[in-house]
């Protein structure tokens, strides 16, 4: 009997701690969307975030598919900074 309620007052301690965590994660996340909503200006009660987050990661798919199907012998500026730098 000792033991469970030892292993149960530790756990419930764990268990403070790891909602005090998500807690603050939910926060950081919530304000960081609000500013994402006043800086691409959308109503974040309209478009959620799971909708946006889908977007950019669609966004970022198509961006890097038409990068690679660039033909950077047409744009000379660019091929010398591929060859120096690393993009993608």
């Amino acid at each position: 009997m000792w033991c469970t309620v030892a292993f149960n007052h530790t756990y419930y301690f764990y268990l403070q701690e790891q909602h005090e965590v998500l807690e603050g994660m939910f926060k950081r996340m919530s304000t960081l969307f609000s500013d994402m909503a006043k800086y691409y200006a959308f109503d974040p009660k309209k478009y959620t975030l799971d909708e946006f987050m889908g977007d950019i990661k669609t966004f970022i798919e198509q961006f890097k598919v038409c990068w690679k199907n660039i033909d950077f012998r047409f744009f000379p500026f660019y091929s010398i900074h591929l060859k120096t730098k690393k993009y993608l």
